[in-house]
């Protein structure tokens, strides 16, 4: 993932030798979301799952915010990347953009119903070098 790339080359820039530990942390959940969302059967209870099952009992609750912080902006950064691509490229109208803009996110559950609809509205695109 290019945002990890950059996250890891500016944590490298600051004199660090590795990345901190939340940023890892939140880089591996990231990764495992990236591979994991591409299969049947995955909802919202799955991400909490396997964060159960990686010793956190209390799920996404668990999280600390050094944690959740990079993690949702790895993945709303891919997604954004992926929606831009697919946009420039016409592969996505224009029309279904301007839905995700007068969505009511303050619905229960419908931030990651959109989430997991644009995501795999977008999934086949590949993204440029460049990032």
């Amino acid at each position: 993932m290019a945002v990890l790339r950059e996250a890891f080359a500016a944590a490298n820039e600051a004199g660090r030798e590795e990345p901190k530990p939340e940023l890892a942390f939140a880089a591996q959940i990231a990764a495992w979301h990236r591979k994991r969302l591409r299969r049947r059967g995955f909802d919202r209870t799955t991400f909490d799952s396997y964060l159960r099952a990686s010793g956190l009992p209390g799920g996404l609750a668990d999280l600390d915010p050094d944690v959740t912080r990079p993690l949702v902006h790895f993945m709303g950064y891919e997604l954004g990347e992926r929606l831009y691509v697919a946009f420039r490229d016409g592969r996505i109208p224009v029309g279904a953009l301007r839905r995700v803009f007068l969505t009511d996110f303050e619905q229960p559950g419908r931030a990651f119903e959109v989430f997991q609809a644009l995501a795999a509205s977008v999934r086949s695109i590949r993204l440029p070098q460049r990032f």
